[in-house]
């Protein structure tokens, strides 16, 4: 017998590549007309349109109450925006808060408004 090392002319042995599996909608994930009404919600006025026609929805609810409780806080700070730079001012802070809650809930995230979220948990629909 001799003493030399057997070898093969295969490569090594690769693991088979992973098939690339689709993973399915999460589980609760609102559909996009859900997320229209949720936006809605933090503009004023026309929060109505969510308030009757997609009231059911929790995810759409969860907007819904803190839109209405934004609106409250729109309507109290109407009373100084009249005041000329300071108003202004506060209109703008206001209106960016506003689009970027409902930017939020179009994308489907359950932002959470920093000291009115306690009060609109409160809001009975």
């Amino acid at each position: 017998m001799t003493d030399q090392p057997i070898t093969t002319d295969q490569p090594a042995a690769t693991p088979p590549p992973e098939a690339k599996k689709e993973t399915p909608p999460a589980q609760g994930q609102p559909v996009d007309q859900s997320r229209v009404f949720a936006a809605l919600s933090y503009f004023g006025l026309l929060l109505v349109i969510p308030l009757l026609l997609a009231r059911d929805n929790e995810f759409v609810k969860f907007h819904l109450k803190q839109g209405i409780a934004w609106f409250v806080v729109w309507v109290v700070a109407s009373l100084v925006m009249w005041i000329p730079f300071l108003g202004w001012t506060l209109w703008v802070g206001m209106l960016a808060v506003s689009i970027y809650a409902a930017i939020q809930a179009y994308e489907g995230k359950k932002w959470v408004m920093p000291y009115l979220s306690k009060y609109a948990a409160q809001i009975k629909l």
